[in-house]
């Protein structure tokens, strides 16, 4: 079973807190967002009586600063300190090396790139299992089974519609990071598997009656019969009327195909 780990944000501007709380793919990545604080001083008085594993915390906040914050959490008297993250719209080095000399665990900067983001907080996951003695075969199991299972089942449930960008949109993730993330972990290519689903469920279809080739082609996604037909042909050497005939032994008389 793949480690939890407890987060909260510690960020004034609330717009920036709810969206990175929200629509960040923590659960896949394994977090569980916890709370969410305006000021430090709210963030002090929670984890003085809950557990929490991670702070995200921004730098520049009215009253306390990041680095004030994290001085104060040392002194704390806690079973286990919580790992700090500084995330910033400032790039100030100077800043950063002091956070640094203060425990900080990593200084990210907010206009960092998506994917790096979960490049980033993956690894982050890593280490806080390998502080911990985590079995290594078991990193990252779990929120990889979950998302290729949310992509998968997406795929079924919208051959007609689904594209690379609103399947994206569905696990919270970039196209660019999908595409890659199924490769990896797949060995095939996401617009091959997705044009394979689509010629096993037309073939499913085809033994059926019921649908005439016209129909089975926008079920699958095809905009218009011709196109079907060419994509069939390329994937099984024939076309889809020929594949019936061959099977069923019977033809519809209105199986139109498009022009060929």
């Amino acid at each position: 079973m793949n480690r939890i780990y407890k987060l909260v944000i510690v960020d004034d501007e609330k717009e920036i807190s709810n969206g990175f709380a929200m629509f960040f793919p923590w659960k896949e990545l394994g977090f569980s967002v916890e709370g969410q604080f305006r000021h430090g001083q709210e963030l002090l008085e929670y984890i003085s009586k809950s557990q929490v594993d991670l702070v995200i915390c921004d730098v520049r906040m009215p009253g306390m600063d990041g680095l004030e914050l994290v001085q104060k959490i040392s002194h704390l008297t806690l079973a286990a300190k919580p790992k700090i993250i500084f995330f910033s719209a400032y790039g100030e080095f100077t800043y950063a090396q002091q956070a640094m000399q203060y425990g900080v665990m990593q200084y990210i900067l907010k206009s960092t790139p998506y994917d790096e983001l979960i490049a980033i907080f993956r690894e982050i996951h890593k280490k806080m299992d390998e502080e911990l003695g985590a079995d290594k075969d078991c990193i990252d199991s779990e929120p990889d089974d979950q998302v290729m299972s949310a992509i998968k089942d997406y795929i079924e449930k919208h051959l007609d519609t689904v594209t690379l960008e609103n399947l994206a949109k569905e696990v919270y993730l970039s196209p660019a990071y999908v595409s890659r993330y199924f490769k990896g972990r797949t060995g095939e290519n996401f617009q091959d598997y997705l044009i394979m689903r689509k010629m096993k469920r037309a073939v499913v279809l085809l033994n059926d009656l019921r649908y005439r080739i016209g129909d089975i082609s926008s079920q699958v996604g095809y905009s218009n019969a011709f196109n079907f037909t060419r994509a069939f042909k390329k994937y099984y050497g024939k076309t889809p009327k020929e594949y019936r005939q061959e099977k069923t032994g019977h033809f519809l008389p209105d199986d139109g195909e498009g022009s060929w």
